[in-house]
């Protein structure tokens, strides 16, 4: 809750989210809609679903990454990159399962891969023409438990 009475709604957006946030829930639940920061309201919602996309990516990239070294490397793999590539594996698929992210998933795909390809390339040392020229998956593929079988 905004805790002073001179402090506006933009004041508290920028200051302190979580009191603003607290606030509009409040605003909301009273009913008090007429109150309401819809312009900050509008950039917040905004802000999250750029953040939800930019999360995809995150971890698309850390995946493929991952998994062109899986499939290159294993052996040279510790337990705890096996369980780190693995574990982007599962935010990925959670971070993917609604239609809109996982349609922007398919979209940044080919684009992902070739990023993925230069943090392997990094990671093991191999050049770039170790790894196919266009990614090999699709995203259903690499949702898959299938994809990690060696």
């Amino acid at each position: 809750m905004i805790k002073q009475p001179t402090q506006t709604l933009a004041d508290s957006y920028r200051a302190d989210e979580t009191a603003w946030l607290d606030t509009m829930a409040e605003f909301i639940r009273a009913g008090r809609f007429d109150e309401l920061d819809f312009d900050h309201i509008a950039e917040f919602l905004a802000d999250n679903a750029d953040r939800d996309r930019r999360d995809v990516y995150r971890y698309l990239l850390g995946f493929l990454s991952g998994l062109l070294v899986w499939k290159h490397r294993y052996d040279q793999l510790t337990s705890s990159r096996r369980g780190e590539i693995l574990g982007h594996q599962f935010e990925l698929e959670n971070w993917t399962d609604t239609p809109t992210l996982f349609g922007y998933a398919e979209k940044i795909l080919r684009e992902t891969y070739r990023d993925a390809v230069d943090v392997a390339c990094a990671e093991t040392g191999v050049p770039p023409s170790t790894f196919a020229a266009e990614c090999p998956w699709t995203m259903a593929q690499l949702l898959s438990e299938e994809v990690l079988d060696r």
